[in-house]
């Protein structure tokens, strides 16, 4: 059978309609860090040494997928266009 009265506050579980505490998200407290409290990987310097790795990622990511489309094209020019 249906329930068919009406919901009432003391229905809500969640913590404000109990009267529990909400405790504050992790970070609400943390002010804005300062450009210089940046981690030293982050840092421009230390970029120079890793834009060869970053190239080579993405080379080795990209021409497969590359490949990958022009195989596509070819194999839907074949189905559609004859």
């Amino acid at each position: 059978m249906p329930d068919d009265r009406e919901p009432s506050s003391t229905d809500d579980p969640t913590p404000a309609a109990t009267g529990d505490h909400v405790a504050p998200h992790a970070g609400d407290d943390v002010a804005p860090r300062a450009r210089d409290d940046v981690a030293p990987h982050a840092r421009d310097g230390d970029t120079s040494r890793r834009t060869p790795l970053m190239v080579l990622t993405w080379a080795w990511v990209g021409i497969p997928f590359a490949y990958g489309v022009y195989e596509l094209f070819q194999r839907l020019t074949q189905l559609f266009g004859g």
